[in-house]
C-alpha cells in the first residue's frame, strides 16, 4: 500500500487520499501543497458529479473504445504499470470522467480492504485454526482436555491399588485386615542351665518373622538381656549378669509384620532352681 501515496500530486496519490473517510484525507492535508490541496477538491467534485450523472445514466462522455480496461486500471492502482503507460492513463483520466469513476471506485474497494486487514488483525484465528472448519479446534482443545483427564483418574487408581496390595497406607505403615489366627500361640518355653551358661528353648512359631527374648530382675526392674533372634533358642552366659540368689523374670514374643502375633506369659526363675 506505500505504492498508493508515493507521487504527490499525481491522480493516483488524489484518488488515495478521497477513497478514505474524510476525516482521514484531511488530515493529509497539512502535508500538501495548495496546488495539490486544489487539485484533490476538484478530482473529488468531478467524482462526485460523474457518480451522479452515472446513477441518473446520463454519464458524458460515454465509454468509449479508448476508455482504460480493468486490467490497465489495476496496474495503474497497484503501482505495476510502466512509466510511461501511468503518464498516458492520467492523461486520458484528466479528460475521461468514466475512467476516472472506475479507477476512484477500485481504489477505494482497495484502500477499504487495506485498512480492513490492518484493523482486524486482533480479531483473526490463529493461523493454525483458521484453516480448519469453524468451532473445530474448540472441540479438538475439549477433546484432548477429558482424554487427559481420565489418563489422571487411571493413574490415581493404579497407585491406590498398588499400595493396598504392597500393604503400605499413606503413612507407610502395614494394613492389617485381619486379626491373625487364634492357633499362633507359643507352646512352652523352658530353660536350663548348662555348665556356664543359661540355655532357653521355645518352639518355633512359623509365622513369625523373629522373636523377642527379654529377661530381667524381679527385684529392681532392670533389663538384663534384651535381644531379636529368627532361631528359637538363645544361651546366654551366666557370670556376670546372673547371681546365684536372684531371682529373674523372662518372656519371649513372636513378632510378625512389625506386630506381636503371641506373647507368652512371664516365668520366673532362680539359678537355684536348676
Amino acid at each position: 500500500m506505500s505504492d498508493l501515496f508515493s507521487n504527490e500530486g499525481t491522480i493516483l496519490h488524489c484518488l488515495s487520499l478521497l477513497a478514505r473517510p474524510v476525516y482521514h484525507w484531511r488530515r493529509w492535508f497539512p502535508g500538501m501543497s495548495r496546488q495539490q490541496k486544489q487539485r484533490c477538491v476538484q478530482l473529488r467534485q468531478r467524482i462526485r458529479k460523474a457518480f451522479q450523472d452515472y446513477s441518473r445514466h446520463v454519464l458524458t462522455p460515454p465509454r468509449t473504445e479508448v476508455c482504460l480496461d480493468d486490467y490497465a486500471i489495476s496496474n495503474y492502482v497497484h503501482g505495476t504499470a510502466e512509466p510511461e503507460a501511468v503518464k498516458s492513463m492520467e492523461q486520458h483520466l484528466e479528460t475521461c470522467d468514466w475512467c476516472l469513476l472506475r479507477t476512484w471506485a477500485i481504489q477505494k474497494r482497495n484502500v477499504r480492504l487495506y485498512h480492513q486487514i490492518t484493523h482486524a488483525g486482533s480479531d483473526l484465528e490463529s493461523p493454525i485454526w483458521a484453516s480448519e472448519v469453524p468451532g473445530a479446534g474448540k472441540f479438538v482443545k475439549g477433546v484432548v482436555g477429558f482424554l487427559l483427564i481420565v489418563a489422571i483418574f487411571f493413574l490415581l487408581f493404579f497407585i491406590q491399588k498398588y499400595k493396598a496390595q504392597r500393604g503400605i497406607t499413606e503413612s507407610g505403615q502395614p494394613i492389617f485386615r485381619e486379626e491373625p489366627p487364634a492357633s499362633l500361640e507359643i507352646p512352652a518355653a523352658v530353660w536350663e542351665k548348662r555348665e556356664a551358661y543359661l540355655h532357653f528353648k521355645w518352639q518355633p512359631v512359623p509365622e513369625a518373622q523373629f522373636y523377642r527374648i527379654t529377661i530381667w530382675d524381679a527385684e529392681t526392674g532392670k533389663v538384663i538381656v534384651e535381644k531379636q533372634l529368627r532361631e528359637s533358642r538363645l544361651a546366654v552366659q551366666v557370670t556376670p549378669h546372673f547371681s546365684p540368689d536372684g531371682q529373674y523374670v523372662w518372656k519371649v514374643e513372636a513378632i510378625a509384620y512389625q506386630r506381636v502375633l503371641r506373647s507368652y506369659p512371664s516365668m520366673s526363675f532362680t539359678l537355684g532352681e536348676n
